[in-house]
């Protein structure tokens, strides 16, 4: 393998820690609504991702999966997507600001995770009511 080949391996690698986005997407979720790059808090739109993929996934796994578990293999899956990002240097996880970013980035999943655990047990519970209403047992 060449340099070039080498180096586009590892461009492609590095791309895959936002998931292949094109440029004008990164740029966009990128942007601050709350804070800026040198505060210790802050919300991005990458933010808001972060709360609603743990919201979907939350909902879908309690569909699926109708486990008690829900919150520790969503908090293990985002736990992995943070380690892949350590890996390939997206995340630099030894200064403070990547520690922030991590901190951050979990919270807003798991706060998502919670909130969609909690509509789709009220979900879940009124499809039965109904269910159970229009099907008498």
């Amino acid at each position: 393998m060449d340099y070039k080949q080498s180096q586009q391996l590892k461009d492609m690698i590095y791309r895959s820690g936002d998931a292949f986005l094109p440029k004008q997407m990164r740029e966009y979720l990128e942007q601050y609504w709350v804070g800026n790059y040198y505060s210790l808090y802050y919300i991005t739109n990458w933010t808001l991702v972060h709360f609603w993929s743990g919201f979907v996934l939350a909902v879908i796994l309690k569909f699926l999966l109708h486990s008690h578990n829900v919150y520790l293999l969503t908090f293990q899956i985002h736990l992995l997507w943070e380690l892949w990002q350590i890996i390939i240097g997206m995340t630099p996880w030894m200064t403070l600001r990547g520690i922030i970013d991590i901190a951050n980035d979990t919270l807003f999943y798991m706060v998502g995770v919670w909130l969609g655990l909690h509509i789709s047990r009220r979900i879940y519970d009124l499809l039965r009511s109904v269910l159970i209403v229009v099907i008498p047992p």
